[in-house]
């Protein structure tokens, strides 16, 4: 079962007892309101969700979040790794994150619905992927913004960041969708591996949660 959660800005408590005191070192020397806002949601947002899928009796100054050196994110408790995964995306004043016990791939993104440059299109996107956007019934900044998302939602489950290239994962489906979650499927061809998952529009936003595992729940919390 993979849990997931969505906040915005206001729900971030004021009061930062809440943060790990090494997180709480690393927000202080965050020199950038805009980075400081996002780092904490993100952090409230992923700390709230694993406290209330997994360790409701754990208090959320207990729990640490770390990153690696591509900057995915790991859960901590007394200084041992948690058997979790986790991912967390934020932007535009809202966090989305997700959750899942042991070793299944996870990955979320937020992202704008924009239009890309032609030259961002051609450097990160496939043949096959913008074949399909001629001819998908989304309009082609959202479908594009769409598939942005998958790749990146790949890139954090792999835990590997923008060191596995956008262009070496194919989204070879997004369901129509209309104001519901609808699916997507995406592979790594080289690597003979698959992801699938859910997007869904909210406003200008589009929201993906995906992992490797087939015909899996996935839950609100």
């Amino acid at each position: 079962m993979i849990f997931y959660a969505i906040k915005i800005l206001e729900d971030v408590s004021d009061n930062l007892d809440w943060l790990h005191p090494s997180e709480r070192r690393v927000f202080d020397l965050l020199s950038i309101e805009k980075r400081r806002q996002d780092w904490l949601l993100g952090r409230w947002t992923a700390k709230n969700l694993v406290k209330n899928a997994w360790r409701p009796d754990i208090d959320l100054r207990e729990l640490e979040i770390r990153n690696n050196t591509n900057r995915a994110p790991f859960i901590y408790f007394e200084d041992k790794a948690l058997p979790l995964s986790i991912s967390i995306s934020h932007g535009h004043d809202m966090a989305f994150s997700a959750t899942a016990a042991g070793n299944i791939k996870i990955g979320c993104d937020l992202e704008s619905i924009e239009k890309r440059s032609q030259h961002f299109l051609d450097d990160y996107f496939m043949s096959e992927e913008h074949l399909s956007a001629s001819d998908h019934a989304l309009e082609r900044d959202c479908f594009y913004s769409v598939c942005w998302s998958v790749k990146e939602s790949v890139m954090k489950a792999e835990r590997l960041g923008m060191s596995l290239h956008p262009k070496k994962i194919l989204v070879e489906h997004v369901d129509e969708g209309r104001g519901e979650w609808a699916g997507v499927k995406a592979s790594i061809p080289g690597q003979k591996k698959k992801y699938y998952g859910l997007w869904k529009r909210m406003g200008d936003l589009v929201f993906v949660l995906l992992s490797d595992r087939e015909n899996f729940s996935y839950n609100p919390k």
